[in-house]
């Protein structure tokens, strides 16, 4: 069949295009050009109602195929048979980049197909077809497939991007950066895209995500392997509305993901939905990109609301995420560091490396935070041992009151201080005086919420690693909310 175009000037926030398929077809390719890159999102729907294709047009390629032959198909796509009917190619454009010059070019055919961009090799790991339940749907990801067995610390990354959705390197690019961090996982997380499939790696792990990204805030749904309607399109007005968000996170929890808020204090993208229920948030992202000079404050802004989020009876575990947009020889400041995939580097002790095994460790607080820093902590409590995000609860309980011995293996910075935060506040500080090993203690009683957490800082104050809370007893939640969340810490 002859090239489809649609060209001209779009003066609406959706535009639909339709295109009939009358004779069979192997793929179909598109081809994209907008005037400006302003974040223009596309969709592909073919006759059934399966999103076939998903697109950010910031530096993506321009071109891409979808493809019967899975290992033909590009990133972002649903490959699988192209049935017959009418295809509806939808525009989204926020009211505020109107108007847009566009062209856009489809083509469907038989045979070779001349496009051949990072996907035509078999190095891809395919995570869809069109037999998936959703409208797109990561059915073939292996949620429990292990890279590694045993228990161990797991080196990570929970937010990262690439030349898909606004980063600047590819797919196979960031998976270089990946084993060159030395990282054992990381999560997929791309500007509003659900990734059908990724470049193939024996050792290090790809977590499949999304950063639902409005202009209220985002947030990683890590483990996400089907689409949620997030467009503001929606009746319920999607990732834009305080209705509309709260639906789209609880769909993101149904379909098994973690709703994990990102960078909640940073200029531009604090989190604004004051209708957030605290309950449903599974992960905060305390600490994001360190190279990033304004995250300087927003990091310390998210250590306070993390404090009072556990202060006001939510035990939720604490995260970092690189980040990462651009590329390692890069950086925000003249001659400063470059934002790296892996830094800060999230710590998780698993079962093994799989992502259900992962997530899980998330879900239970076995994480610290580091950008150099290796943490070796246990807890001692009646020659019982415990580890970094444990609940000592029942112990507690049994004894009635128990010296808690918090024992901490550590390299030391020179310069650098341990301080001890129990309940919010620092209760001990230490100096790291070229020791291995500290220890600091306290009394707990049964019956009441208490916890303890570690950061470690460098001589002029700035975070090189945390650990989240050990903790004992429970307390009845005393707000309900994101917005009053923001009022107890003084943030509004």
């Amino acid at each position: 069949m002859k090239a489809v175009q649609y060209s001209g000037t779009i003066h609406q926030p959706v535009t639909i295009f339709e295109l009939d398929i009358h004779q069979p077809a192997d793929w179909l390719e598109i081809q994209v050009y907008f005037r400006i890159k302003k974040w223009q999102h596309l969709f592909l729907w073919d006759p059934n109602g399966r999103l076939r294709w998903q697109y950010v047009h910031v530096h993506a390629p321009k071109t891409a195929v979808i493809h019967k032959n899975e290992k033909l198909s590009d990133y972002g796509t649903l490959p699988g048979a192209l049935p017959l009917g009418t295809w509806k190619l939808e525009v989204l454009i926020l009211p505020e980049h109107l108007p847009v010059q566009h062209k856009l070019n489809i083509t469907a055919g038989t045979g070779l197909c001349s496009s051949s961009g990072e996907w035509s090799n078999d190095q891809k790991q395919y995570w869809a077809n069109a037999d998936g339940k959703a409208p797109m749907q990561a059915n073939l990801y292996p949620m429990t497939k292990a890279k590694k067995c045993g228990p161990a610390w797991y080196r990570g990354d929970f937010h990262t991007h690439t030349a898909m959705s606004d980063g600047k390197m590819t797919v196979k690019e960031g998976m270089v950066q990946a084993r060159k961090q030395k990282l054992d996982f990381f999560a997929a997380t791309d500007h509003n895209l659900l990734p059908t499939m990724w470049v193939e790696d024996e050792k290090v792990l790809v977590i499949p995500g999304m950063e639902v990204t409005s202009s209220k805030g985002h947030f990683n749904a890590l483990g996400l392997t089907s689409w949620v309607d997030w467009r503001p399109t929606h009746p319920d007005g999607g990732m834009e509305s305080e209705q509309g968000m709260n639906r789209v996170v609880s769909e993101i929890k149904k379909a098994g993901a973690l709703f994990s808020i990102n960078h909640p204090r940073l200029a531009a993208s604090s989190w604004l939905f004051n209708d957030t229920s605290l309950s449903d948030i599974d992960s905060f992202e305390v600490w994001n990109d360190p190279t990033f000079p304004k995250n300087l404050q927003a990091t310390e802004e998210a250590l306070l609301l993390w404090n009072e989020l556990w202060n006001a009876g939510y035990c939720v575990c604490g995260i970092g995420g690189s980040d990462c947009h651009g590329l390692p020889t890069e950086s925000y400041e003249p001659n400063g560091l470059p934002s790296v995939i892996g830094d800060p580097a999230t710590y998780v002790y698993s079962s093994e490396l799989s992502a259900r095994a992962i997530l899980q460790s998330v879900k239970e607080r076995r994480v610290y935070v580091t950008r150099g820093p290796i943490i070796d902590q246990t807890v001692e409590i009646n020659h019982e041992t415990f580890m970094i995000g444990e609940d000592v609860s029942d112990l507690i309980h049994r004894m009635e009151e128990a010296v808690v011995r918090f024992k901490v293996k550590v390299d030391p910075v020179p310069g650098g201080k341990l301080l001890w935060i129990e309940n919010g506040k620092v209760i001990d500080e230490q100096l790291m005086d070229g020791s291995s090993e500290y220890e600091s203690c306290a009394q707990w009683k049964s019956g009441e919420f208490v916890w303890r957490r570690l950061e470690i800082r460098s001589d002029t104050g700035n975070l090189l690693a945390f650990t989240n809370p050990v903790f004992s007893g429970t307390k009845p939640p005393e707000i309900d909310t994101w917005g009053q969340l923001l009022a107890k810490a003084g943030l509004v």
